[in-house]
This record gives C-alpha cells, sequence and structure tokens, in this order.
C-alpha cells in the first residue's frame, strides 16, 4: 500500500540514501549568510577626507569622524560630507576646468554703466565640527552645500562689490585689492554656514567689444605719450650736461685768469718789497739771451754772440763785406746799463 502511495512521487533523500547531516550543513551555511549580511548592513567605512552626521529615525543623534562604525540596520543612518578642500570655479562657457564644481559668468555692471561678465575660482572646504549643524539646518548632501551656501554668496556678492567699482579699475586695475575686498565680505557667511573658505580669487573681467577696443586704443596712445615724454626727459638731460660742461669750461677760464691775476698781484708785491729782483731778472733775461754790449763813442750793432748771426739774421760769412777802416778814437768807456724804472 505504502509502495502504491509512493507511485509516482520523486524520491525522498531517504530513498536516494542521502547523508543525515546535509540538512545541518545548510541551516549553518544560512546561518553565516545571514550574519554576513548584518555585519555589512551595520558596519559603516568613513573615509578620512570625510565627517558625517548619524541620524536615527531622521533626527540628528551625534556626528562620526574618519575610521570604522557600526549602526543599527535600517534605524541608524551616516550622512557624510566631504572635509577636504573642494574646488568651485565659474568660468566663460568655452573654458574647461577640472574644478569639482562649476558654473556659467556672473553678469554686472559697473559703477559707470558699463556691463562686464565676471569670473572667479574659490576654494573650501566643510568644518568638521559643524557637520551637525549643516545636515540639520543647511543641507543634506555635498552638492546642496555648494549650491546653497558656496554658489548662491559667491556670485551675489561678487556682482554686488563690482557695482561699486570703475570700469577701467576692473579692466586696467589691479584685481587683487578687489578680490581681497570680495573674499572680506564672503567669508563671514562661509563660516555662519560651517564652511572654511581658504581661496578666492577674482579673475579678469570680460566686457563688450567695443569697449575693450577703446581702452586699447587708449592704452596705445598713452603708451606713445609715455615714449614722447621719455624721450623729451633724455633730451633736457642732454640739454643739462651740454650746460654743464659749457659751464665748466667757463669756470675753469675764470679760475685760470683769477690765478693769473693773482700770480701777476703776488710779483708786484714782490717787487715792490724787494727792489733787487729786477736786477736779478734783467741779469737773467741777458744771460739767456747772450748779448753783449761793445763800448764804442759809435753806434754798433749789437752782436748775437750764441747765434753766429749778424744783425738783421744773417750770416757774415756768406755775405762778406768791406768792413770800414777803424777811427782813431778815445779811450775806452764802458756804456752805462739803463737804470730800471721805478716800480
Amino acid at each position: 500500500m505504502r509502495d502504491r502511495l509512493r507511485a509516482g512521487l520523486p524520491p525522498s533523500d531517504m530513498d536516494r540514501g542521502a547523508p543525515r547531516g546535509t540538512g545541518l550543513v545548510v541551516g549553518i551555511g544560512a546561518g553565516l549568510l545571514l550574519l554576513l549580511f548584518l555585519f555589512f548592513s551595520s558596519a559603516v567605512q568613513v573615509d578620512a577626507t570625510e565627517a558625517c552626521a548619524v541620524t536615527r529615525f531622521g533626527d540628528v543623534t551625534t556626528t562620526a569622524g574618519p575610521g570604522l562604525h557600526f549602526r543599527l540596520p535600517f534605524v541608524t543612518r551616516y550622512n557624510c560630507f566631504r572635509t577636504a578642500t573642494t574646488y568651485y570655479e565659474v568660468l566663460q562657457t568655452e573654458e574647461r576646468s577640472d574644478a569639482d564644481y562649476t558654473s556659467g559668468p556672473v553678469d554686472g555692471v559697473t559703477v559707470d554703466g558699463q556691463q562686464l561678465q565676471i569670473t572667479f575660482n574659490v576654494r573650501y572646504s566643510v568644518d568638521e565640527e559643524r557637520v551637525e549643524l549643516i545636515y540639520r539646518d543647511i543641507a543634506k548632501t555635498p552638492e546642496q552645500i555648494n549650491e546653497r551656501v558656496v554658489k548662491f554668496h559667491t556670485r551675489t556678492i561678487s556682482r554686488q562689490v563690482a557695482n561699486t567699482k570703475r570700469a577701467d579699475e576692473m579692466y586696467l586695475g589691479n584685481l587683487a585689492p578687489i578680490s581681497a575686498e570680495m573674499l572680506a565680505a564672503i567669508e563671514p557667511r562661509f563660516t555662519e554656514a560651517g564652511l572654511i573658505l581658504e581661496f578666492f580669487e577674482l579673475k579678469r573681467p570680460n566686457f563688450s567689444d567695443e569697449y575693450e577696443q577703446a581702452i586699447e586704443a587708449r592704452q596705445i596712445a598713452a603708451v606713445l605719450i609715455e615714449q614722447r615724454r621719455q624721450e623729451a626727459l633724455v633730451a633736457d638731460q642732454e640739454a643739462d650736461r651740454q650746460r654743464n660742461l659749457a659751464r665748466g669750461d667757463a669756470d675753469a677760464a675764470v679760475i685760470r685768469a683769477e690765478g693769473e691775476a693773482l700770480s701777476l698781484a703776488a710779483r708786484g708785491q714782490a717787487v715792490r718789497e724787494n727792489p733787487e729782483i729786477l736786477d736779478l731778472e734783467r741779469i737773467r733775461a741777458l744771460t739767456a739771451a747772450n748779448v753783449v754790449y761793445v763800448p764804442s763813442d759809435s753806434v754798433l750793432p749789437v752782436l748775437n754772440i750764441g747765434g753766429g748771426q749778424g744783425l738783421g739774421g744773417t750770416d757774415p760769412a756768406a755775405n762778406p763785406s768791406p768792413s770800414p777802416s777803424p777811427s782813431p778814437s778815445p779811450s775806452p768807456t764802458t756804456t752805462p746799463l739803463p737804470s730800471p724804472p721805478p716800480p
């Protein structure tokens, strides 16, 4: 009867001769799988560049830093934010960037009515000690942080600051002070939202083509004016140099004249104080000229003993002439030297 009832049914483990411990092995395997599932669903690994807000049934209970943490599956959740530096860049449409978040340029207008497009770079990070505040009051994800805090405040404040500047100041001026002014206005907003503003840099704004062409033309004119000014300055310097040289020559002539006058004055003073100087000078001059006075009652030529030539600069040997016969003369007398003029 039992065989008839079992007819047509698949054979049981007993009928196939299966070992009795098979069911136990299957149960142990299922238990291990369940334990592994519970472990991986309850374990949370927080990276070194993250900080998490821990919630239970939606309410923030605590925060968790880097490391391995355990939670109650389906009850506790870890909502993590990046604490490493995040890059946000505002750039022109045709530009490319490796920043974490990007957006298009900010439209603005200067105080003198010129339209412009503003671009800049921002670096920021999440304050890990304020992750609970960020998750509860501001944003639930890093994307929401960038959209609600970073993008909103940087674009709004940069436009407001640009509205207080002149166009030439934004286009030609030093942008570092303007960047510093924007950073000082943005930083308190970041701090209030639990973010750390690490860097802000304003890039050169873009203006309309007409304005940029006008600015370039004005720059060229300014360069030419400066070139002409430098040329005039060089010419003035050369003229000053020439005047100084002429003044130096005139001063030298005056100094020489003054020196000669002082020399003459000193010589006259010496002669007045020592009249015998004139006798010494006369003797020195006669000695240097090699002149001999021949005593005679008649007028005789003065013979130049040293030159070897007669009167008129001719050589007597070259043009011999009959010498006159001597006439009787009285006893020789010495022609007295003329007395020096009174000083």
